[in-house]
């Protein structure tokens, strides 16, 4: 049984944290450094139903307070596929991936050089703020095996600080080819 990716990352969080409530799995994503994970409710409420209608996640109602809540944990089949889903890495999946500033640069020269430093300025803004997130991440305390998530923010700084790296060097490469 296949799931998606974003599935399959809602199955990881559910096994870190279970039992726990899809608010919390909505919490997660809204916590990542990550882009490009919808943290809609729109996206990881359907999906925790979809889980739920395919056996993959077990779930429970609970009673706190006056308030209802739901407890969700995976079932054995959600187990086994999510421990399939870590394991299967595709050739693709070790390519440089979707990054929506390096794919505007691609189309960089159609604007003029002032605004292409303003493109640069802009880019190292938002990047700078999302390594700060990253470099504050403390992963999820309350996750079994928090060093995972801890390590998966170490990651994120990397990949960022590259990007800085990057971007200054495609800086010097406007300077020159506008000079």
């Amino acid at each position: 049984m296949d799931v998606t990716e974003l599935e399959g990352v809602i199955l990881g969080i559910i096994w870190s944290r279970q039992p726990c409530s899809p608010y919390v799995v909505l919490s997660r994503f809204q916590r990542s450094p990550t882009w490009g994970w919808s943290s809609s409710t729109g996206a990881i409420y359907p999906a925790i139903r979809r889980l739920k209608t395919r056996g993959l996640v077990d779930h429970r109602s609970d009673l706190n307070g006056k308030r209802r809540s739901e407890a969700l944990s995976l079932s054995a089949t959600g187990a086994a596929v999510l421990r399939r889903w870590i394991s299967n890495l595709s050739e693709g999946m070790g390519s440089a991936g979707i990054d929506p500033i390096r794919t505007r640069v691609n189309y960089l020269a159609s604007l003029d050089f002032d605004a292409q430093i303003e493109f640069l300025d802009r880019a190292e803004e938002v990047t700078r703020s999302r390594l700060e997130l990253a470099r504050k991440s403390k992963g999820d305390p309350e996750a079994q095996h928090n060093w995972t998530l801890q390590a998966t923010a170490r990651g994120a700084v990397h990949q960022l600080e590259a990007r800085l790296k990057w971007l200054r060097e495609l800086r010097e490469l406007v300077d020159r080819g506008n000079g």
